[in-house]
Formats: structure tokens, sequence, C-alpha cells
């Protein structure tokens, strides 16, 4: 495990320069995508990502989206890795006060770098791919924050939905309008394949199962899985809430119960030594 852990650390180290400096050259940047790349690799097995935690891979990706440059977006990838199906990486993305940070970007409001220094244009991630990786993480955090961090008021699934609500429930309408964009490109994407379809029909050609999976890359390549996670993100938004509130209610009826039943007992109690205390003074 402590071998994990220090790989972990010398890949870490290696992108951390690019928090203050941009690539020199496409080569160098291919370079950075590269390790990047490699960490999603790793992040795909359950040791890696308790590794990448202990690491301090999550303060850093961070740290790098939080930077703006050519980092972005391959950092946003990387979080999303870290953060899928891994709830305390989840609380410990809130925890590390990456909320400000990943809205930032998803309300494009982080200025990302697209030129060196020297004017040249520098190869990044299309924004499609960005906001996929953006949408995928809220779909996590939603689905995996729970608890309470030290120091705040507000249980961490409380301070993600607090981010929604936040200048007239800004971020609520931005999830709406990639909805219907992506529904658009989807719409698109599917009137051509049901023509395709038509046609083969025409032709009286059958269909197999690779040409069948063919099919379903080209809408996955239109945006399906985006568009399937942003209803994940509506939904939670629209339902999850109560289901949470629901469960807080449920425990706190439970509480109450527990609380009754002790100041019965301890007034059974009461009543019983009182009842023996007068006995003997009787006698």
């Amino acid at each position: 495990y402590q071998r994990r852990v220090r790989g972990m650390e010398v890949l870490l180290l290696a992108v951390a320069q690019y928090r203050k400096r941009e690539p020199e050259n496409n080569e160098e940047e291919e370079w950075m995508h590269n390790i990047f790349d490699c960490f999603c690799r790793l992040l795909m097995q359950k040791e890696n990502q308790r590794a990448f935690l202990v690491a301090e891979g999550i303060e850093l990706m961070v740290r790098l989206a939080k930077s703006g440059g050519a980092a972005r977006s391959p950092a946003m990838k990387v979080l999303d890795y870290a953060l899928s199906n891994n709830a305390s990486a989840c609380n410990h993305f809130v925890d590390c006060l990456g909320l400000k940070t990943l809205f930032s970007v998803f309300m494009k409001r982080g200025k990302k770098k697209d030129h060196d220094g020297k004017g040249k244009r520098k190869k990044k991630v299309s924004e499609d791919e960005e906001e996929s990786f953006i949408i995928s993480i809220i779909c996590s955090l939603l689905k995996h924050c729970s608890g309470n961090t030290q120091g705040f008021h507000m249980s961490r699934r409380e301070r993600l939905i607090s981010k929604f609500e936040e200048k007239n429930f800004e971020k609520v309408d931005r999830v709406i309008e990639m909805f219907l964009t992506y529904r658009k490109k989807l719409s698109i994407v599917d009137k051509r394949l049901e023509e395709e379809r038509k046609e083969r029909i025409l032709r009286k050609q059958m269909m197999d199962e690779e040409e069948g999976l063919m099919l379903y890359m080209r809408r996955l390549d239109a945006g399906l899985f985006v568009l399937q996670s942003i209803v994940q993100v509506l939904t939670y938004l629209l339902c999850g809430e109560d289901q949470q509130t629901g469960n807080d209610k449920d425990k706190m009826r439970k509480e109450h119960h527990l609380k009754e039943r002790q100041n019965q007992k301890k007034q059974a109690i009461r009543v019983r030594k009182s009842g023996k205390s007068k006995r003997e003074q009787g006698r």
C-alpha cells in the first residue's frame, strides 16, 4: 500500500509544476496530458483511489483546476475518476473547499489560458469534454456526500445544495441550459440514425451486434452520457433533498421516541424510590 502512495506522490510531483507555469511547447504539453491519463487509468482501481486520497491528490487537482491554465481540464478529468463511486473522496473534496473551484469552472468564470507567452495556440480539451467531467463530478457529489465538516454549521450535502441556490438559482438554470443543448445534439444524431435504419429496412439488410454497438457509440459521442448525467443531477436536486430530509425526520422521530422512553424509565425509578422512602418512614 505504501508503494502505491509513493507512486502517486511521484506522479503528483511531476504535474505540480503546472500550477505556476504552462508547458513550453507541444511536446511538453503532450507529456503532461500523458501523466494525467496515467492517473485516470490508475484511479479505476479502488486501492489506487485510496492511495491518491492519502497522497493529497485531490488537493493538488483542485489547485490545478483553480489555476485556469492548460492543466485545468485534465485535472477535472482526474477528479472525475477519483470521485467516481468513492464516498470518502467526495466528502474530502468538499472538506478541502473544492466546491468553489468546481462551480467557478462550471459557470465558466475560471479564465482558461489558450495561448502561451509567445502567442502560440496550445492544445486544449474540448468544451464538451470538460462539461462532461464537471457534470459527472457534480453527480458523484450529489450521490455520495454526507456527514458534517468540522467548523461548518451545515452538512456537506447542504453546502453542495446551497451552491445551486445562490444568485437566484443561476446554476440550476445552467444545468437546464446544458440539458436543452445536449438533447438537441442527440436528437440530430438520432434522426440520422433513424434515416439509416429505414434505408437498411428498404434494402432488407439486418443489423448485427457490432453495428448496433457502433450506433450506440455514435449516440455516446453525440452526448448521450452527458445527457444522462444531467438528468441524474436534476433528479437529485428535485428529489434527493426531500429524501434526505425524510431520512433526517425519521432519525429525529426515533431519537425523540428513545428520549421519551428514557424519561419514562427515570420517572418510574423516581416513583419507586419515593414510594420506598415513604414506606420506610411509615415504619
